[in-house]
């Protein structure tokens, strides 16, 4: 198993909620770091197939950003330069884009290999879709931008971890975007052999312009929210929501 988690300067949030995220998926609650009532909880989970093929194939969707193109968030990826692993600024100067249907030509923690794919079953290959190809795997440090209509919103990736039983990523908001916060992506193998996927935030509006139209703001928050979900599901996997432990 692999866990990655790193201490970042620059969030746009309080230093005492980071990672805050993966203590509520421990089952403690958000009020027991911050009484704050600005804070809002989004949470959404979905049965999205069975089986270790669909656990892949969910966590392969997940990290070549597949998940953020299907609720129409496009990623741009800026790397950290060498021997700066502080999170200041200046080293912004290298963008990667990491566009689904490109591929780009990295080396190392920076591509998700061939023998991944080929690792899964005829059944697990066939649930990547058959435009899949292999694009930048994210990393700890990393600071991305969402591209969300005509907005620009930089986060940093936090946590990374991947098992035989479920992949996490996080990542936290930095001075920019619209919001204020962090949201975790999860995909796990349950007992019984089904995968969930799930999506969990905590968030402020932090633009003008979604303060002023919160209502709105908020609907378009938890509709993205369960796109990401969706996108997670491998493309022949049947469709079946589940909300606060009930099928709908």
């Amino acid at each position: 198993m692999r866990i990655l988690s790193m201490s970042p300067t620059e969030l746009s949030y309080p230093s005492t909620l980071r990672l805050w995220t993966m203590r509520m998926l421990a089952g403690y609650p958000l009020s027991d770091a911050t009484s704050d009532p600005r804070w809002k909880i989004t949470d959404y989970s979905e049965v999205i197939g069975k089986g270790d093929a669909a656990l892949r194939a969910a966590s392969y969707r997940l990290l070549t950003w597949q998940v953020h193109r299907h609720a129409h968030v496009g990623v741009n990826t800026r790397t950290r330069a060498r021997g700066n692993p502080d999170g200041d600024s200046s080293h912004l100067h290298n963008t990667r884009k990491s566009t689904v249907g490109d591929t780009i030509g990295c080396t190392g923690e920076d591509t998700i290999i061939a023998a991944e794919k080929e690792s899964l079953d005829t059944a697990g290959r066939e649930t990547l879709g058959t435009t899949a190809t292999y694009t930048m795997q994210p990393r700890v440090g990393d600071v991305i931008v969402l591209r969300f209509g005509l907005t620009s919103n930089p986060c940093r990736i936090l946590h990374l971890e991947k098992s035989t039983t479920r992949t996490v990523l996080v990542y936290g908001t930095l001075s920019g975007h619209i919001e204020r916060g962090e949201e975790a992506f999860i995909i796990e193998r349950q007992e019984d052999g089904s995968v969930t996927g799930r999506c969990l935030a905590f968030s402020q509006h932090a633009w003008w312009l979604a303060k002023a139209g919160a209502p709105i703001a908020r609907w378009v928050q938890k509709r993205e929210t369960r796109l990401y979900v969706d996108g997670m599901r491998p493309r022949t996997a049947p469709h079946q929501t589940y909300r606060g432990g009930h099928k709908l």
